[in-house]
């Protein structure tokens, strides 16, 4: 540790493997930190894992050079508006402040950030769905005989037995237009696993017998209440639901 100069970035949950590390095992890691090293942590999968009693909620121990970092692109499906929030000490904060850029966030991204707090039924039925969509894949690809590492996250890293198997499997779903990941860029060349993203439930509604099929429009409009509701001057400009085929609500419910 007495080599490290500047910053550690920790993604906790951690993307692409979906792992966490423990309170205690970041507290073993600090006590080697020295001082004047910046750690930020990348808690962007926050919500997925903060009820695990062995997550570590960084708003609840604060260190002086530390920053952690969240977002609403995540479980509250606002990616498209580009928003999200940092705490630290308030000596960091008033230095980042001096390199930040004057005009950002945007105001209606901040307007959604405000409504996204207080969606606490949204946020309640995205972690529902996502925790029902993640046993619904991990369950399907066990059947099938492909290991899956368990995830605090949305979305699972399968290990497949070769190389050439994952890119077969990468090229079949995407022709079909399911999007997965090889992850042979991330150096997880032995393995051969591929990232699949548990949003299954965002594109699908579950039946009561248990199947899955197409949602019908009162449901996309549900599944984006915190979007329309925060930033109401863009409804109708971005949300004409009875005028779009259901490709086009698909495309923008990916995108929302």
């Amino acid at each position: 540790m007495a080599t490290l100069k500047r910053i550690v970035c920790l993604a906790n949950p951690n993307n692409p493997t979906g792992t966490i590390f423990t309170r205690q095992q970041f507290d073993d890691f600090y006590r080697h930190v020295p001082e004047r090293v910046l750690i930020i942590l990348d808690e962007a999968y926050f919500e997925y894992a903060k009820d695990n009693p062995r997550y570590p909620d960084s708003m609840h121990y604060r260190y002086d050079n530390v920053i952690t970092l969240r977002t609403f692109s995540k479980v509250y499906g606002l990616a498209g508006v580009r928003i999200g929030y940092g705490f630290a000490h308030e000596e960091l904060i008033r230095n980042l402040l001096k390199v930040k850029l004057p005009f950002e966030p945007s105001t209606p991204a901040q307007a959604a950030g405000i409504g996204a707090l207080s969606d606490y039924e949204f946020l309640h039925r995205s972690l529902e769905q996502n925790a029902r969509a993640l046993r619904y894949l991990t369950s399907g690809l066990q059947e099938l005989g492909i290991d899956v590492v368990p995830s605090a996250a949305n979305f699972l890293m399968a290990v497949l037995p070769g190389e050439q198997e994952a890119f077969r499997i990468f090229h079949e779903l995407l022709a079909q237009g399911v999007v997965v990941r090889p992850l042979k860029a991330f150096g997880l060349r032995d393995s051969h696993p591929l990232i699949i993203r548990g949003t299954k439930y965002l594109l699908e509604e579950q039946n009561e017998d248990g199947s899955w099929g197409d949602p019908d429009e009162e449901s996309i409009r549900r599944r984006c209440h915190t979007t329309w509701t925060a930033i109401d001057g863009l409804r109708n400009y971005a949300w004409r639901a009875e005028r779009l085929s259901r490709p086009q609500v698909r495309t923008m419910l990916k995108q929302c």
